[in-house]
């Protein structure tokens, strides 16, 4: 039976939204061990069957990143996502050149926090990174940085977990955040995905999607509908 864009099914109940992070139009599908966040199932599966309560549940984990010179001026934005440990984003986002400090922000509407990381400070957090290599032949390659920020203020915010396998297919519709153009207000889209295939300059695999995807959404959180 034919679901509509706003159905959700009862699997929602027990969700634990798992993401994977926007790499232009695409995604690369990255794993980490699975384990429950108290507060992000308790806090979701009260609100299941409800999309409007989902991304309501969630929005507190996902964050705006922006790069700053060391004269105050913005040299780029790009989103990221709490998970456990730390934050994850792409690489791309964290390396634009002239980067003295890299200010992350959780424009919410309960609590508005920001914090600041110096380049010093931002190197050190980086825990894995896999650098974009970018040639006129390849294109964009691994594109993935990790953050470990062990910040008592993250706690009471929503942590993703990465899905430990993709069950995505041509059709299926997804949820990705961000905060594109550099605004303020988190946004949300629905799309769907176009193609899944593995790709061997990425060594990957690749979901195409099909949705509106532009300049400060790289780094965020997309989401199975279907699984959470």
């Amino acid at each position: 039976m034919p679901r509509t864009l706003w159905s959700i099914r009862a699997s929602l109940r027990s969700i634990r939204s798992r993401a994977i992070s926007i790499l232009g139009g695409t995604v690369q599908v990255e794993s980490a061990p699975k384990k429950t966040h108290p507060h992000s199932e308790e806090t979701v599966s009260a609100q299941s069957g409800d999309l409007r309560c989902v991304i309501q549940s969630i929005r507190t984990g996902v964050a705006q990143l922006t790069s700053v010179s060391a004269k105050g001026a913005i040299l780029g934005h790009g989103t990221g996502f709490l998970v456990r440990g730390g934050l994850v984003t792409n690489d791309h986002v964290l390396d634009e050149p002239g980067c003295q400090t890299l200010r992350i922000s959780f424009p919410d509407h309960e609590k508005n926090q920001t914090f600041e990381l110096t380049r010093a400070e931002l190197e050190a957090a980086k825990l894995v990174r896999l650098p974009h290599r970018k040639t006129r032949v390849q294109g964009e390659r691994a594109d993935l940085a990790f953050l470990k920020l062990n910040n008592d203020a993250f706690k009471d915010r929503y942590q993703f977990e990465l899905s430990p396998k993709m069950s995505l297919e041509p059709g299926s519709r997804v949820l990705y955040l961000g905060y594109p153009f550099g605004y303020k207000n988190l946004t949300a889209h629905l799309g769907y995905v176009s193609s899944v295939y593995h790709d061997e300059s990425y060594r990957a695999t690749i979901i195409q999607i099909d949705g509106s995807v532009n300049g400060g959404n790289s780094g965020g959180p997309l989401i199975d509908l279907e699984t959470g």
